[in-house]
């Protein structure tokens, strides 16, 4: 998909050292090839398929100090705890398509293991409760959502959000449990809620990620367990290509404007970087 994205602007062109470890020096209204907003997964793949079409004139433009996007994690008493994404979801079966995200697990030797999904353990503000009949329930009601998405697209109707589609396979959430179940199966996996999903795209993201025999990768989920954090694949990958004047980092971006000529981009700093291309990878 990001290839595809980037093709258009590519074809347009007539035409590593290691990473910074800390901000770099300010940069004022230089024109770029690219500017590229935003130094997570998407942000390093653009630069790094731009830095393979041969096109090094671009600047990646990231808020924090350092690479990796929602892959961010903290040290805590010596152990690094993750705070945005924890696992490589989907894997690979057999010799069909791999995640890209597995893919740099496996170059960068990234430290994982397995979870066992058939031992949880409830609580409430009480304490240990058994609520398991709802976290069935829940489960099988997003079964059942990701199943009528597809009944819905063979049938050629309009798509609702997933909190409609919920109602129309007739889920309905009767108390506490069964929200912190519904919680557990939709919004700590896609990271919103039903209201703000798309129910067929849901559908669309549930396949392509677990289901090999709709072109997905596998169900088999990878915890990273890894002391380096989990961006650091990311970070590895980027230092096999970037070069410190590609990255300029602890940057907030605060406006872009752009018209057939080109693009500026207004920095927090006061700043102004101006570009060819401008592609925005954050949200």
């Amino acid at each position: 998909m990001l290839s595809v994205l980037l093709t258009s602007f590519l074809a347009s062109f007539a035409t590593a050292s290691p990473l910074p470890t800390s901000a770099s020096p300010r940069w004022t209204s230089d024109t770029y090839d690219v500017l590229i907003l935003g130094g997570g997964v998407a942000g390093v793949i653009a630069a790094q398929q731009l830095h393979e079409a041969g096109i090094d004139n671009f600047l990646i433009v990231e808020a924090r100090d350092e690479l990796g996007g929602r892959m961010h994690s903290y040290k805590v008493e010596n152990y690094t705890v993750e705070v945005g994404c924890n696992w490589v979801q989907g894997t690979q079966t057999g010799n069909g398509p791999i995640n890209p995200i597995y893919s740099l697990a496996l170059k960068h030797k990234l430290v994982t293991t397995t979870n066992n999904w058939e031992d949880i353990q409830f609580y409430d503000e009480k304490g240990h409760a058994d609520f398991g009949d709802a976290f069935t329930r829940a489960e099988n009601a997003y079964d059942a959502l990701i199943t009528g998405a597809g009944e819905r697209i063979d049938n050629r109707k309009v798509d609702l959000n997933a909190r409609a589609g919920y109602s129309v396979m007739g889920y309905r959430e009767g108390n506490k449990y069964d929200w912190a179940s519904e919680y557990f199966h939709f919004d700590w996996e896609w990271a919103q809620s039903p209201e703000q999903s798309s129910w067929i795209a849901t559908s669309f993201n549930n396949n392509f990620t677990f289901d090999a025999s709709r072109g997905g990768f596998s169900d088999e989920n990878l915890l990273s367990v890894d002391q380096k954090g989990f961006k650091h694949i990311l970070q590895d990958e980027a230092a096999t290509f970037l070069k410190a004047s590609n990255l300029l980092m602890s940057s907030t971006v605060t406006d872009v404007t752009y018209d057939d000529s080109g693009c500026a981009v207004q920095l927090e700093s006061g700043d102004v970087l101006k570009a060819k291309y401008c592609l925005v990878t954050f949200s």
